[in-house]
């Protein structure tokens, strides 16, 4: 059995429960994680369990400016159209109050998706990098080189390291 996966016996239980979990995660997040959804560009570094081999998987990335969404999400509609419009500037207010939440747009980049993957993620899970260790990141084929590994956020990754443990004991 997969500890990763959880059975529901409704849609209102499992979006309790991700809602328990967000609130949970934001209240554990730290002043500088908090500082990644200020709605500027940020680089970011991540860990996360591997379903595979138990081994953890590195994935550091980009979280969208507002401006960088507006722009990608903007291709996909036609601004002259009203409904259109309407309907993206709904898409702009929910990014708006996710960010406040801690929630985070994002490109991710890891062996697994080394040509990036566009999604969600939460501060809690992200400890701040520099853009000068993203691009280092990326020139190592999206392996992580001793450089990147500086004390503060080393510091922020045993964090995030002890919450998903307390998690998994909860």
């Amino acid at each position: 059995m997969n500890d990763n996966i959880r059975g529901f016996d409704s849609f209102e239980d499992a979006m309790a429960f991700m809602e328990t979990n967000r609130m949970e995660m934001s209240e554990s997040a730290l002043p500088e994680q908090w500082a990644l959804a200020d709605g500027n560009t940020h680089y970011y570094l991540s860990i996360q369990p591997s379903v595979l081999d138990g081994q953890p998987t590195i994935i550091m990335g980009e979280i969208f400016s507002q401006e960088t969404w507006d722009e990608l999400e903007g291709k996909y509609y036609n601004m002259d159209n009203e409904e259109e419009a309407t309907e993206f500037g709904w898409s702009r207010e929910r990014v708006i109050e996710n960010r406040k939440r801690g929630l985070v747009y994002v490109k991710a980049f890891s062996i697994i998706e080394p040509q990036g993957e566009y999604g969600t993620t939460h501060i809690a899970a992200c400890a701040p990098a520099t853009k000068e260790a993203f691009d280092e990141f990326m020139n190592a084929s999206c392996r992580v080189t001793t450089p990147l590994m500086q004390p503060h956020l080393h510091g922020v990754l045993l964090h995030i390291v002890e919450r998903r443990r307390q998690g998994r004991q909860g």
